[in-house]
């Protein structure tokens, strides 16, 4: 499964609200000249019959891909979005909603490596209310109960065995983080004392979760042990981004830096305006560092904290790794702004030892991102079409 999990990605190239730092004065290696070598052939996936738009939101291991697809421009009233799988040979099948959900729009959360997938449906694009659904490798799907006198629930993440994270959330808004076990029951994570409100963001394959918590007017990052225990971590990563397998968590902490907090209680410092996207299971970490308005540099970071700066594409003045496999393979894009409001960006690939190549885009189209890969070397992203929509697309070695 990608290592990216619950982490949303930009779609549609939004622009990234940045911070004026300067990158390279924290020990990054500077970005080399980009190197030329040949991209893997790029598949479009397409969308349903009748929709125009499809985006990729997740990749397991044997290469099947989840997302949506979109009827118009997404998340406008008008637009239908619907949950969607490609399998390995890119044929698409919409997911199925319960016939007494009567929610237009779907959208999946997450895949794991048996091909179960957790998503949601909700009566209005994005927002509204809430679904908990869990699809089975068959396409069998079963809607996952909120607590009892709650009303809604909404998944975060799918775990190897099945287990769902997320929370339940009743009428007065209140959210409470809870996992559902593979027959379906729920039950509440554990709270901290005093919690008002709880909203689990990250879920790896062991189950492990990562997450916040409010109590009293202020807010903690927490996890959620396999155990059952709650451990409050915000003294390291206040603001948790990524989670890999063995249970390391990147994120925001303390004064604007960096920092990967290892399953041994051990913080590892990553820099200033450092921002992790990624956790290879070794603990090699991938993301980008800001270091000016609308600037940002893709960037790497050694099991033991050491960043490298990764190379742009020719031409780039940006970059941003999304995902990092277990041989060390990065995937991201670059980019550059033709004005203050516009920003093209292309797909990037970097082998274990820096060098970039472009995955390209669909004939015709010059923009693209790569956002998911896998061991294989399989690669999901999005790119526009000759005719201007986005589709998801694959890159597979």
């Amino acid at each position: 499964m990608s290592s990216i999990r619950g982490v949303e990605l930009p779609r549609y190239f939004t622009i990234l609200s940045t911070v004026a730092v300067t990158a390279l004065a924290i020990g990054a290696t500077a970005p080399r000249a980009a190197a030329a070598a040949a991209p893997p052939p790029i598949t479009d996936l397409g969308a349903l019959p009748g929709d125009l738009y499809s985006y990729p939101d997740g990749l397991n291991e044997a290469g099947t891909v989840i997302g949506q697809s979109f009827s118009g421009l997404p998340n406008r009233d008008n637009t239908r979005e619907r949950a969607v799988r490609w399998s390995p040979d890119g044929t698409i099948t919409a997911l199925p909603i319960p016939a007494d959900i009567p929610h237009p729009h779907s959208t999946p959360v997450d895949i794991n490596e048996s091909g179960s997938i957790t998503g949601f449906t909700s009566d209005v694009p994005g927002i509204g209310v809430y679904r908990a659904l869990r699809w089975a490798p068959d396409g069998t799907v079963t809607e996952l109960e909120p607590l009892p006198g709650d009303t809604q629930a909404n998944p975060r993440g799918i775990a190897e065995d099945g287990t769902v994270a997320g929370y339940s959330q009743g009428p007065t808004g209140v959210r409470r983080a809870v996992k559902w076990a593979p027959d379906g029951t729920v039950t509440r994570l554990a709270p901290l004392p005093g919690e008002t409100d709880s909203l689990p963001s990250l879920v790896n394959d062991n189950g492990t979760v990562v997450g916040r918590v409010s109590t009293n007017n202020r807010q903690y990052a927490v996890r959620w042990n396999r155990d059952g225990t709650v451990t409050d971590i915000t003294a390291h990563v206040a603001s948790p981004s990524a989670i890999n397998g063995a249970g390391a968590v990147s994120g925001w902490g303390r004064d604007r830096h960096g920092f990967r907090l290892d399953p041994d209680g051990t913080a590892v410092d990553l820099g200033l305006d450092a921002d992790t996207r990624a956790i290879g299971t070794d603990g090699t970490t991938v993301g980008c560092y800001y270091h000016g308005p609308h600037q940002k540099t893709a960037a790497k970071w050694a099991p033991d904290g050491t960043a490298t700066a990764l190379e742009h594409l020719p031409g780039d003045t940006n970059g941003w790794a999304f995902d990092i496999n277990d041989a060390g393979t990065a995937v991201g894009r670059t980019s550059r702004f033709l004005n203050v409001s516009s920003e093209v960006g292309q797909a990037a690939k970097w082998a274990p030892d820096g060098t970039v190549t472009a995955l390209g885009a669909l004939p015709g189209a010059t923009r693209s991102g790569a956002y998911h890969i896998n061991s294989a070397g399989t690669v999901a992203g999005s790119s526009h079409t000759s005719s201007g929509e986005e589709h998801a697309v694959v890159w597979r070695p």
